[in-house]
């Protein structure tokens, strides 16, 4: 009868397993390890072990030593490697998940041996697919010419989570009259890493030279920014693009243009967060280089007591200078930047000729 029951148990258990006798060779296998190993028991028994149970390195290959070796020689439970793979005696490979344990007498000595084993292809697959897609993911961050931060909001979520509950009618006022709360939730920003091009963009030496210096690198308005930050993260929003003015480590300032987003799959607690930065302070300089240069044009022929007016057709923008609706009769205010300001004031028997 408990020979019965304990071969039912056996054939029973999700498991592969194998047991042998204390010289390794095998006196039983249930139906899964017949499957796994693809032989049956009739054929299996009495062979040893390792020629029935073919395991090897997933990574180089190799054969792997057999664990009940290692199971005789010290009594103890033995773990086989995380990349061990088996082969059976069809050539099909499986992952592979084992533990061999001693088969003790009520002295204590050891009569034989157990291998459980399990598949866990899928499982490992995923896994090694996970590592590869992480690998490209480091190397993309690190070797990206564009400033990259990883950063963890977490637990500003959770804070801007009691602040939603309180129904505060307009969060965005709010914040603006907390100043100190905005400054509070900054600190529990976690950046997690950045980039070489982070380094170079704010002059810092080393990381630790960049993590010391960062408290200098955000102007005043930067934290009127990270206020809207909050304000998106109160309404559920996940990205937003902005231009703020950084200052680099070695007080040079920088113009910038700022993408914050929620990683994918991190939308829930905002625990992985990509910021991206680009250095935009030599367009900055040429916008207001090209500024002061239209300034100068305007005032140059204002003085000169012209009257201007200029259309620009692509983007539909109108210029109308002072003195050109002086010249009209109108004051400056009576005039908006408007082309049909102008084709109004058209005389009827000109519109053919004018177009």
């Amino acid at each position: 009868q408990n020979a019965e029951n304990l071969r039912v148990t056996l054939r029973s258990i999700g498991d592969a397993l194998i047991a042998t006798d204390n010289t390794g060779n095998i006196t039983n296998m249930n139906p899964v390890a017949e499957k796994l190993c693809g032989i049956s028991l009739d054929e299996a028994r009495g062979k040893k072990l390792q020629d029935v149970f073919n395991i090897v390195n997933a990574k180089t290959g190799r054969a792997v030593n057999n664990p009940i070796e290692k199971v005789f020689r010290t009594g103890l439970t033995v773990g086989l490697a995380n990349h061990t793979k088996l082969i059976s005696k069809s050539g099909k490979e499986y992952q592979t998940a084992d533990s061999a344990s001693p088969i003790k007498d009520k002295d204590e000595k050891i009569q034989g041996a157990v291998m459980v084993f399990r598949d866990v292809t899928n499982d490992y697959n995923l896994r090694e697919r996970l590592k590869i897609s992480e690998e490209h993911y480091r190397q993309l961050f690190h070797s990206s010419p564009v400033s990259l931060w990883e950063e963890d909001f977490s637990e500003v979520k959770k804070e801007v989570d009691k602040l939603v509950k309180k129904n505060i009618p307009n969060i965005d006022s709010w914040l603006k009259k907390n100043p100190d709360y905005v400054v509070k939730l900054a600190g529990l920003v976690k950046i997690l890493q950045v980039n070489q091009a982070t380094l170079d963009l704010y002059k810092a030496e080393s990381l630790n030279d960049f993590y010391a210096g960062l408290p200098g690198v955000f102007e005043k308005e930067s934290y009127e920014s990270f206020a809207y930050v909050i304000g998106l993260i109160a309404r559920g929003e996940t990205s937003m693009t902005t231009e703020k003015v950084h200052i680099a480590l070695d007080g040079s300032v920088l113009h910038v243009k700022l993408f914050w987003a929620v990683a994918t799959g991190f939308e829930a607690d905002y625990s992985k967060v990509i910021v991206s930065i680009i250095d935009i302070s030599e367009r900055v300089g040429f916008e207001k280089k090209l500024k002061e240069s239209e300034e100068r044009w305007k005032f140059a022929l204002e003085g000169a007591g012209y009257g201007l007016w200029d259309w620009n057709v692509q983007t539909g923008e109108v210029y109308f200078s002072d003195q050109w609706k002086n010249m009209l009769g109108y004051d400056p205010g009576e005039i908006s930047a408007s082309v049909s300001e102008w084709e109004k004031r058209i005389h009827p028997n000109d519109i053919d000729s004018t177009y």
